[in-house]
């Protein structure tokens, strides 16, 4: 994943997003959403999204995918190395707003 561009300027956020895992186009799918960061003081806040076939639930399980507030930072760490290794069946999308762009924000009308 390259963040070089919102790391070299963070007067813009970032969007990431995967390829789209061919069997979520044909089955029921899932979709887990959360959010991270405690604004623009202390630095970006991150919104992401996850999703797979519904088939695919126990196997999620077995891996360890929980909410992330029940996880340690080593076993988010290592479920998104998993999560991205995953990408026959699991699609995902973050997107990172910069500290900057929200306090500019906050002074619009």
């Amino acid at each position: 994943m390259d963040l070089s561009e919102f790391t070299n300027d963070q007067s813009k956020n970032a969007v990431l997003v995967s390829d789209v895992p061919p069997s979520t186009k044909s089955e029921p799918c899932m979709l887990g959403i959360d959010e991270a960061g405690r604004g623009p003081v202390l630095g970006p806040m991150v919104y992401g999204a996850a999703y797979c076939p519904i088939s695919q639930l126990d196997s999620l399980k077995a891996k360890g995918v929980a909410d992330s507030k029940t996880l340690t930072e080593e076993k988010r760490e290592n479920l998104f190395s998993l999560i991205d290794e995953a990408s026959e069946m699991m699609g995902w999308i973050l997107e990172i707003h910069s500290p900057n762009v929200i306090s500019n924000s906050m002074l619009r009308r």
